[in-house]
């Protein structure tokens, strides 16, 4: 390989990169930092609300994030109305710290999510061992358990809601 064609080939991708940057094309959308607000702890929310100085729509989505670094999309992005100035959203309980709306000048907040009461279920196991049933997991007790029968397998314990909810922890 000769010194010239051995320089071309190095220089290719170096190339190829500087055309491609020089092609770039940026929207002004783009360029609008994403509002962001940090929470200082790890804060269970349910509702995100967006306040501009006028009556528009606006594209952008809402992200949270534990640690500032990696996102995740709350709400999707597309175009939102404000109406009187705001839009909220209703979201699932998220355990989040930093929340931002991306391409957007208007102000961010969060709602905390309440604290939920205990679901009422009924419990029923694979097995029982003396007087810990399975009723004794969820009756917020944690002086009593439930404890499946010796060395009965597969051991399971399961809790029936009455409907499909959404859970993001059990305790």
């Amino acid at each position: 390989m000769s010194t010239t064609t051995r320089a071309r080939s190095l220089l290719a991708p170096l190339v190829a990169l500087v055309t491609a940057a020089a092609t770039l094309t940026v929207s002004p959308a783009a360029q609008a930092a994403p509002v962001s607000l940090d929470l200082q702890r790890q804060t269970r929310i349910d509702q995100v609300t967006l306040t501009a100085p006028r009556n528009a729509t606006e594209t952008f989505a809402v992200q949270t994030s534990l640690d500032g670094r990696g996102w995740s999309t709350l709400v999707a992005e597309r175009p939102h109305a404000f109406k009187n100035g705001k839009v909220t959203f209703q979201v699932d309980p998220t355990l989040v710290r930093h929340v931002r709306a991306t391409k957007t000048t208007a102000r961010l907040e969060v709602h905390e999510a309440a604290v939920s009461a205990k679901l009422q279920a009924s419990y029923s196991a694979s097995s029982t061992n003396q007087n810990y049933t399975p009723g004794n997991a969820g009756d917020g007790n944690q002086g009593t358990y439930w404890e499946s029968a010796n060395n009965a397998f597969p051991q399971w314990i399961q809790a029936d809601l009455g409907a499909a909810l959404k859970t993001d922890r059990v305790c």
